[in-house]
């Protein structure tokens, strides 16, 4: 990865170049910098390195490129928001590799979650070699790994085969949970849906039932979050599918076709044909049907 390979405020590339020696006007005048839009703002006065001077930053040993990311990633965080800022996916993938590079934690914590997505989008292997560099970092500093940067790590992981650092990783953050006490709040569900979904994948169908049933729907009726709601019911639906499948047990028949019928009626009425098609689906393929609304 390149130190900086997004458009940055004009204030953070002069603040750097500063730093450095140089001024941007200087880098401009050699084609060292070139205008380019905000990806956070929108700003179109932002500012570039151009190819020539991320070569040049790439070819910088360690220590150099180190320095260089320590001046450069506290600055850019704080004009993009900070902690608790809005930013999108590509914005937290440029803080997240700069703060790799800088051995800054804290803000390898705060953005990796939304890094770790992005880089997925592209390909799995590179977004699983982020993941492990970023939670490597994260404990080697013995900061907290947050929920959903678990969740999304050992997600990467497990694609990109390595199903036993997956298992690991969401069993240290599960545990986590557990000391922590207090209110499940989206992340952490995030987290538990992860855990979930991995233990159906391994065939543990028990225990994906348990957490989908006792930790995950009662939260969901409680918050009042259909959409999360209809999700939950429908993959509870399905592993009692395969439970039937594996074991024919008849008796997990109903239970899922309630859950199901449940999870079309609201899919039709927040209007979303996407998740209806697909509940549809599993409806016709496994031979059931929803009564006929009154």
């Amino acid at each position: 990865m390149g130190l900086c390979d997004l458009p940055v405020p004009r204030a953070v590339v002069a603040g750097l170049a500063a730093e450095l020696g140089g001024d941007l006007q200087r880098l401009t005048d050699l084609a060292l910098a070139e205008p380019g839009e905000d990806p956070v703002t929108g700003a179109r006065d932002a500012v570039r390195l151009s190819p020539l001077a991320r070569a040049g930053l790439s070819a910088l040993g360690e220590s150099d490129r180190a320095a260089v990311a320590r001046l450069a990633v506290g600055p850019l965080y704080a004009a993009w928001g900070g902690a608790g800022g809005k930013r999108p996916e590509v914005a937290e993938w440029q803080l997240a590799a700069l703060a790799l590079a800088a051995r800054d934690a804290g803000i390898a914590a705060d953005c990796g979650a939304g890094a770790i997505w992005w880089l997925e989008q592209d390909n799995y292997a590179a977004a699983a070699g982020l993941a492990s560099e970023l939670v490597g970092l994260i404990e080697g500093a013995r900061e907290r790994l947050p929920p959903l940067l678990v969740a999304n790590a050992a997600r990467v992981i497990g694609a990109a085969g390595d199903g036993r650092g997956a298992d690991a990783l969401l069993a240290q953050g599960v545990a986590a949970l557990e000391r922590g006490g207090g209110e499940i709040d989206a992340d952490a569900l995030r987290l538990i849906d992860e855990h979930a979904r991995r233990l159906f994948q391994r065939g543990d169908l028990d225990a994906a039932l348990r957490i989908r049933t006792e930790e995950q729907l009662p939260v969901y009726e409680c918050l009042g979050d259909v959409h999360s709601l209809l999700l939950c019911r429908t993959n509870i639906a399905l592993t009692l599918l395969v439970r039937m499948a594996q074991t024919g047990r008849r008796e997990d028949a109903p239970e899922a076709n309630r859950l199901l019928c449940l999870a079309l009626a609201e899919a039709r009425r927040l209007r979303l044909p996407m998740e209806a098609g697909q509940i549809e689906s599993i409806l016709q393929q496994a031979g059931m049907q929803c009564p006929a609304p009154p």
